[in-house]
């Protein structure tokens, strides 16, 4: 029987091959609600791992991949996995390198996800137009209550605005 909710993995930087693991016995997990990631350099490869266990999981509530570099191919399986996952509620991305097109795919996938009610997605390099996007998106989705996102200059990285939406 799995009792296990709440799983804290944080900065342990234990790269693709760990997560891959835990990600093989996360889609078949029936009591975890929570699994932080966050500082443990993960990958594409991790987070393909991840969005495909969290596809099939109907319980995970809250994910934190945070401060790893997931990369574009990264965020469009994560995207894909939020179009079908209907328990998550919370998801951390931030610090992951994420640049408006991954934004954009992300905010596709808000459009046909009703659970999420909190993405942070700060410390990235979202400028306007990925903004733009995640704001289009957000009339859609009367569930997201949360939404916290860093607008990085193009010009030199210094944040030079910070946009945190409450529904």
């Amino acid at each position: 029987m799995n009792t296990l909710t709440t799983l804290l993995l944080g900065r342990n930087f234990m790269g693709d091959e760990a997560v891959q693991i835990i990600a093989q016995s996360l889609g078949a997990n029936s009591a975890l609600t929570c699994l932080d990631l966050k500082s443990n350099r993960i990958r594409r490869e991790g987070a393909e791992a991840i969005a495909t266990a969290l596809a099939a999981n109907s319980h995970l509530a809250t994910l934190d991949l945070g401060f790893n570099c997931i990369g574009y191919e990264g965020f469009e399986a994560i995207a894909a996995a939020l179009a079908s996952n209907s328990s998550l509620t919370s998801l951390r991305l931030q610090h992951v390198g994420m640049e408006d097109k991954g934004a954009e795919t992300i905010a596709k996938a808000l459009g046909t996800n009703s659970s999420l009610t909190q993405l942070n997605l700060e410390l990235n390099s979202i400028s306007c137009s990925g903004l733009k996007a995640l704001h289009a998106v957000e009339a859609l989705h009367p569930s997201l209550t949360s939404l916290s996102v860093s607008l990085e200059s193009w010009q030199g990285g210094d944040t030079f605005a910070r946009a945190s939406s409450t529904n």
